[in-house]
């Protein structure tokens, strides 16, 4: 009986032991499973629609999900995928999370600090919370992401991939713009597509006026979503198109800022504008291509071969062979000024006789008698510029050609962003049907403006200086004396007032641009810039700005003052600058040229090439024999003789080795240093005065060198004493050192 007993306690004890290693396992393996299983975290910045959907991104190894300005930290809809529920930390209070139910992340964080862990079993996850402010957000969402998608779009260099998807876009106040079909999301524009932030070009199903503007003619399918990747303020471009319409110019780009969410990954802060094209609201001109299209009835324009011909008055262009012009072809055509290597690619374009480059955008495809005529009327127009203001043939004024104050408009907005494509390329003229004239318009493109137009070395411009006189179409222009006139007093009764209005704060009732965009622009400098602050970038352009301003009041004015009466060595350097008369001194001892037979550019740094080439003018010596010494300086570069004497004089202390690195700027000691060992490195006192504030600066190897330049007044400092020895030394500045030797150059 006990046994039995015995018996029946054992089997229950490994019954027991039994189920309990059951539910150990069952435990373990749900753990295991719990660990294994991975889970995401997303939003949805509208409820229930799918194509607002956010995922996390990875900044500077941190997870930051980034909200739009529609949503609030009081309503945030989270979802976990994977997982129905999932806990929840911060640093007030834990809880769990239902998958697609609203948080407020007030309750789980403190001070603003939005931060929450997620866990399931010993897996977690730490999300950082952004909410931007101001701006509207644009939700892209491809049909096909996974084939066809952001990256399959971005891979295309020359921007043929186009996908299809859905758009939603969404203001602050969480109010729906637009959710509809997207029939083309594709790459566009030229530098900035290169770049790692894109821009695209997209087009809605429906004619929607996604900027609400209150004009029903503003209404488009094809919209630009431009990445200001160049512009680290992100400020260039919305200041530019805005001052176009704040002057009155008749033709100008409505934009706003919007947050882009590409296929639920945000990518930073992006300006919606229109298009430059031809139709209502946007160039508004009568369309030639509607026209086109009409007279050739069903002839498949687009197949007809390319052909090229001449105008008689010497204008070469391209046009499609066989097209059939309609009646009237006066218009309306809209055209761009535009680099060759770019024109070229297009369909049809003219080449004028003094080699402008100048595509016609619409018609994109034209007939011979509309590239004749547009081509034509274009070249009269040039040559009445370069014929001081006259076409020597038609007798006509260049304000008969094209409406003069739309020129003076583009060139002063232009000069203010001293914009490297001056007259060179997004230089666009429009014409009406019927209309003798054209206009210059709209504005467009001006990430290489406002001091950054040398991006590929990271330098900025100068705020003084002429940038119109880069371009020869710019310096004929100025050189005619009424569109002089015109230039300022538009800029002082239209431009100096807006500008000096420009930055005041929102206390004086102007909310500012910068204050609007700059919760946006701070992440997307994170994301894109990491090496730059977005409110120093910010700050750069507001200086730039207002120093311009002030610059450019002075010297259009003088030129209107002085026209009769001023003596212009160059069109930079009016008698009024301090520099005039050392530069005219310079210019007539032939030590030193202009960039060009107008341009001087005192403001420019100077080049290790210019300062080989300089001295070497002064020395008056015969070159060497070439040899290829360095790889960079070749037998056909201009600088090649002045380098290899320079060099093998010793004059340049750092001109050892393979490399001579023409393009480097020079410092101003270092130019002393140059000049020193030119005279046969003379004795000196030795003694560097006190009154220089910043002597500890100048290094070890050019202190013989400044202390003689400053003995013979050769090297000056400014009002406070410095010598800035560090500082590069402008074109200006060296002309003046050249002037204050005190005796004539001599032999080595």
């Amino acid at each position: 009986m006990i046994n039995k007993t015995l018996d029946i306690k054992r089997k229950l004890f490994v019954a027991v032991i039994a189920v309990f290693t059951f539910f150990i396992m069952l435990y373990c393996g749900n753990t295991a499973k719990a660990e294994d299983t991975p889970f995401e975290v997303f939003a949805l910045a509208n409820t229930g629609v799918e194509e607002t959907k956010i995922y996390c991104r990875n900044i500077e190894g941190e997870n930051v999900l980034i909200l739009p300005s529609s949503v609030a930290p009081e309503k945030v809809q989270l979802y976990v995928n994977g997982q129905k529920k999932i806990y929840i930390e911060g640093a007030l209070k834990k809880g769990v999370l239902t998958s697609g139910i609203a948080v407020n992340l007030n309750k789980f964080c403190a001070n603003g600090n939005y931060v929450l862990k997620f866990y399931y079993g010993r897996k977690s996850m730490t999300v950082h919370f952004v909410f931007l402010e101001n701006v509207p957000a644009v939700f892209v969402v491809s049909d096909n992401p996974s084939e066809n998608g952001r990256e399959w779009v971005e891979e295309s260099p020359d921007k043929k991939n186009k996908a299809t998807g859905r758009m939603v876009m969404i203001k602050e106040n969480g109010e729906t713009v637009y959710n509809g079909a997207l029939t083309q999301i594709k790459g566009r524009g030229n530098s900035t597509w290169k770049e790692v932030k894109k821009p695209y070009q997209i087009k809605t199903e429906i004619k929607i006026d996604l900027l609400e503007t209150g004009n029903s003619e503003n209404a488009s399918k094809t919209w630009v979503l431009l990445a200001n990747y160049l512009d680290p303020s992100l400020l260039n471009n919305s200041f530019a198109l805005n001052l176009g319409k704040e002057m009155g110019m008749k033709t100008n780009i409505e934009n706003t800022y919007v947050d882009l969410y590409y296929d639920g990954e945000y990518r930073g802060s992006y300006l919606l504008s229109e298009k430059v094209e031809v139709g209502s609201g946007r160039v508004d001109v009568e369309n030639m291509e509607d026209k086109n299209t009409a007279a050739n009835g069903n002839t498949v324009i687009e197949d007809l071969p390319i052909n090229t011909d001449t105008t008689t008055n010497g204008a070469f262009y391209t046009y499609c062979d066989g097209m059939t012009s309609p009646e009237d072809i006066t218009g309306g055509y809209l055209i761009e000024m535009d680099y060759k290597d770019r024109a070229e690619e297009e369909i049809c374009y003219f080449r004028t006789s003094r080699g402008q480059y100048v595509v016609v955008k619409s018609p994109e495809y034209a007939s011979k008698e509309e590239m004749d005529y547009i081509a034509s009327l274009y070249q009269e127009y040039e040559d009445a510029v370069y014929n001081g203001g006259v076409n020597p043939v038609t007798g006509k004024a260049y304000s008969d050609y094209v409406d003069a104050e739309s020129i003076a408009c583009y060139y002063i907005v232009n000069e203010l962003s001293k914009s490297r494509d001056f007259f060179g390329s997004s230089a666009y003229l429009y014409k009406n049907a019927g209309e003798d004239r054209m206009y210059m318009g709209p504005l467009w493109d001006y990430d290489l403006g406002f001091g950054k137009s040398r991006y590929e070395n990271n330098e900025e411009e100068p705020v003084q200086g002429m940038s119109v006189y880069r371009e020869e179409m710019g310096i004929k222009l100025f050189q005619i004396k009424d569109f002089k006139m015109l230039i300022n007093d538009l800029y002082s009764s239209k431009f100096y007032p807006y500008l000096t209005e420009y930055f005041k704060d929102a206390e004086s009732g102007n909310y500012s641009v910068k204050e609007y965009v700059s919760a946006s622009a701070k992440y997307n400098a994170l994301m894109w810039h990491s090496d730059k602050d977005w409110e120093t970038e910010a700050g750069k352009f507001e200086s730039f700005i207002t120093q311009r301003a002030e610059y450019l009041k002075t010297i259009f004015n003088y030129y209107a003052e002085n026209e009769e009466t001023a003596e212009i060595l160059f069109a930079d350097v009016p008698s009024g600058l301090w520099f005039y008369d050392c530069i005219k001194d310079i210019k007539r001892l032939g030590y030193m040229k202009g960039v060009n037979e107008n341009y001087f550019d005192p403001y420019a740094n100077v080049k290790r090439s210019e300062l080989a080439q300089i001295i070497f003018n002064i020395s008056g010596e015969t070159a060497p024999q070439f040899c290829q010494k360095f790889s960079d300086v070749q037998s056909t570069d201009w600088f090649k003789d002045a380098v290899l004497w320079a060099t093998s004089k010793n004059l340049l202390h750092d001109a050892e080795g393979d490399c001579f690195n023409p393009g480097q700027y020079v410092t101003r000691e270092y130019v002393a240093v140059a000049l020193y060992r030119y005279y046969g490195s003379p004795d000196t006192e030795g003694i560097l005065s006190e009154s220089f504030t910043d002597k500890e600066r100048i290094s070890e190897y050019a202190t013989d060198a400044v202390v003689w330049a400053t003995e013979n007044g050769i090297l000056l400092g400014d009002d406070n004493g410095c010598l800035n020895p560090l500082g590069y030394i402008t074109r200006a500045e060296f002309a003046a050192m050249l002037v204050r030797l005190s005796a004539p150059p001599i032999g080595l």
